[in-house]
């Protein structure tokens, strides 16, 4: 399929930035949808455009700041997204920035080989605002969404990895960046029974503040977590013992997934972490980003149906969030 006249691309509505517009009161809030409608058809011209709220178990769900994702707005997504690829071609998703690259994970483990036609945008600043990136990032994704090429951001000029993927400036219009490859890793794929995502997962940066005691304080109310280390997986704390010992009075921990804190390369355990990961519940999580890593465990430890699943997706490539060929 060919040119713009033949493919129809659902474009979501799930809130963020993009859609909002000022009040009366000159406080912004989320614009009617037949108003957000007709701006983008009006942008989109030329394309097949229909534009979708989120909807779950018929009834639609208001826009939300993205802050407020969570694994039932992840459940509404992904269940509109089937929806829409099963009568359109592509779908845009506009989202708000702060949890994009979560949502971004959260939709590629989910749709699996679906998610190939899936393409996510927003932007920093209202769509009718003077100057706004909005018009841009959706016409880029318009674009990108003429080809199944992965899953993608389109965002700020450029079409991203939606997998690889992290905010990393709070206003600027180039707001993302993507991690690049460490070990390049073929894509397996899950074979979940039903998808989930559970709570109780926590996101820990090591610093020179982080002691022994407090690090074992947070793994002991957690049933994941993951562990930011210095540059290729440094720490200056013993983290076989630390884990062993909350695993002792908190059974519920399950694991927990080593990451680099930097935003290229990532952990080489073989060299630096090796000691750390030979623990049982010690994993590494080679050139991951923390976003996706951070949505892997909540997804393994809500959808794996035993341990010998959990260990062995938890190390797969299952969806490009790690480097792959």
């Amino acid at each position: 399929m060919t040119g713009e006249e033949a493919r129809r691309i659902a474009v979501i509505y799930s809130g963020g930035t993009i859609g909002m517009a000022e009040n009366s009161e000159a406080l912004l809030v989320p614009m009617e949808l037949v108003s957000l409608e007709q701006q983008l058809l009006k942008l989109g011209e030329g394309y097949k455009l229909c534009l979708m709220p989120l909807t779950q178990a018929g009834k639609i769900l208001p826009p939300i700041d993205s802050s407020a994702v969570n694994p039932e707005f992840w459940q509404a997504l992904v269940a509109t997204l089937h929806e829409a690829l099963s009568s359109y071609d592509s779908a845009v998703v506009l989202h708000g920035t702060d949890t994009m690259a979560y949502s971004l994970a959260a939709v590629g483990y989910a749709l699996g080989e679906k998610a190939s036609r899936v393409i996510f945008t927003g932007s920093q600043l209202p769509l009718l605002e003077h100057g706004s990136d909005a018009p841009a990032n959706f016409l880029l994704a318009l674009q990108a969404a003429m080809v199944s090429e992965g899953l993608r951001l389109a965002f700020g000029g450029q079409v991203f990895n939606g997998m690889r993927v992290s905010k990393a400036h709070s206003h600027a219009h180039a707001g993302f960046i993507e991690r690049q490859p460490l070990n390049p890793q073929a894509v397996t794929g899950a074979d979940f029974e039903a998808i989930a995502w559970a709570t109780g997962v926590i996101d820990i940066v090591v610093t020179p503040a982080l002691t022994r005691e407090i690090l074992l304080a947070q793994l002991m109310v957690v049933s994941g977590a993951v562990l930011r280390l210095y540059g290729s997986g440094t720490a200056a704390l013993p983290l076989a013992d630390i884990v062993t010992e909350a695993q002792q009075q908190n059974g519920a921990l399950r694991a927990v997934l080593l990451v680099s804190a930097c935003h290229h390369g990532g952990v080489e355990a073989a060299r630096y972490a090796s000691s750390a990961v030979a623990a049982g519940a010690i994993h590494s999580g080679a050139d991951i980003t923390p976003e996706a890593a951070v949505v892997k465990l909540m997804l393994l430890l809500g959808s794996a149906s035993d341990e010998n699943q959990f260990v062995r997706l938890l190390g797969n490539n299952v969806a490009g969030e790690l480097g792959h060929i």
